[in-house]
């Protein structure tokens, strides 16, 4: 099978842009210190992330509300934080 110039000239060409599109998406993380800057970035990420921020959300919930039961509870209760 023949190479031609020109199909070699794209294929390093198309390498090329590749690889100037994973320097970019590198050097955006590491300027951002995150390493999901869009949700289109890694889905599977972005649902772990979502469930991890629903979970401490429902976890600052509870401790919220235990501290008030407590306050309810025992006047003299000074709560932990």
């Amino acid at each position: 099978m023949r190479i031609t110039n020109n199909r070699l000239f794209n294929t390093t060409l198309a390498n090329i842009e590749k690889q100037n599109a994973r320097l970019l998406q590198t050097s955006e993380e590491a300027s951002s210190g995150l390493r999901l800057q869009r949700p289109s970035d890694d889905p599977t990420g972005t649902r772990r992330v979502l469930t991890i921020r629903n979970n401490l959300s429902s976890l600052e919930q509870f401790k919220s509300q235990q501290t008030l039961v407590n306050s309810l509870l025992d006047p003299t209760f000074k709560g932990s934080g």
